[in-house]
């Protein structure tokens, strides 16, 4: 986009491509907070800000928990020697012990299966995803802009400190998206 024209693309071609009477590109910034800094990709910080590191942490800890699920769907199978006077279980060249579904397996002699799991990991995993979304709790909106209070017996004094504190601080990024929505 650009003040005059805009272009779709997919793969590096183009879809659609035209004219519009924005005036501008049809995006807007709202900065929570604006920096110090001469940059201008870096001249504020969004509402969301807090959670990017968050979001990415959390989209790690599920991957890896989906992983762990799907080892522990299909586990590998091992061979394990009774006895350290065990003959090879094969000789060279010999195929390997077929798993065939509805099949007896045929074992060599003096050996052991065992289907191996993925280590038990997943309720680390949990923990570590239910951590992640406590400090996102935390890093969020205010309970108190949510309607929520911070406790039952918390006095009125001190709900309208708390609730006076969160307007100073979402205060100037309200009034951004405001006069964003304005343009």
């Amino acid at each position: 986009w650009n003040e005059t024209h805009y272009v779709y693309m997919a793969d590096y071609t183009i879809v659609e491509q035209g004219d519009h009477n924005y005036g501008r590109p049809p995006y807007f910034s709202a900065f929570a907070t604006t920096t110090s800094s001469k940059n201008p990709s870096e001249d504020g910080i969004g509402f969301a800000y807090p959670l990017i590191s968050l979001q990415e942490a959390l989209n790690d800890l599920i991957t890896m928990k989906l992983n762990w699920g799907r080892l522990n769907s299909y586990p590998s199978a091992s061979l394990t020697p009774i006895s350290e006077d065990a003959l090879p279980a094969f000789q060279e060249n010999e195929p390997t012990v077929a798993i065939t579904p509805g099949e007896i397996m045929h074992i060599p002699a003096g050996y052991k299966f065992d289907w191996n799991a993925a280590p038990s990991v997943g309720a680390d995993l949990t923990q570590m995803v239910e951590f992640i979304l406590g400090l996102a709790g935390q890093v969020s909106l205010a309970p108190i802009l949510q309607g929520s209070p911070p406790g039952a017996d918390t006095s009125q004094a001190a709900i309208a400190t708390i609730a006076t504190i969160a307007k100073s601080i979402f205060g100037p990024g309200l009034d951004s998206l405001a006069r964003a929505f304005d343009d």
